[in-house]
């Protein structure tokens, strides 16, 4: 079983969903959640990475395979 990690999708707009899911299971998840949510665009998708040396603990890594997805380019 992989690692719990936070996806962060940020829609055109500034509206903002984020989700848990299983290492590998991104990419799945991720177009069952996007469902959720017709005729939004995604403008960002990162992945929330906790930091203790971060002064607010977390960093956000763009995830451009996650993007890819939604592009209709990746797995």
């Amino acid at each position: 079983m992989g690692r719990l990690i936070r996806i962060v999708v940020q829609f055109r707009g500034e509206s903002v969903f984020s989700f848990y899911t299983q290492e590998g299971q991104e990419a799945d998840d991720l177009r069952r959640y996007l469902a959720l949510f017709p005729g939004k665009k995604v403008e960002r998708i990162e992945e929330q990475v906790y930091d203790p040396s971060h002064p607010r603990r977390f960093r956000y890594l763009v995830r451009e395979d996650l993007m890819e997805v939604v592009d209709g380019t990746g797995d």
